[in-house]
């Protein structure tokens, strides 16, 4: 991670394809690991890890 990144978390379980499809609709590209939890998006500068949703609302 840089100090110029951005940390975006996507939710795992039943929110997770809901979520990936919104983010495709997007133009956004996300690629995901079958076992990996840090996918890699066509966004530059962004970091990004699936989390369990409740999770998610304690980072923030």
């Amino acid at each position: 991670m840089t100090a110029s990144s951005l940390r975006l978390a996507l939710p795992k379980g039943r929110m997770q394809a809901s979520v990936m499809q919104l983010l495709h609709d997007a133009g956004i590209r996300v690629t995901v690991d079958e076992r990996g939890y840090r996918p890699q998006v066509s966004l530059p500068g962004f970091e990004t890890k699936i989390l369990k949703p409740q999770n998610i609302v304690e980072m923030l």
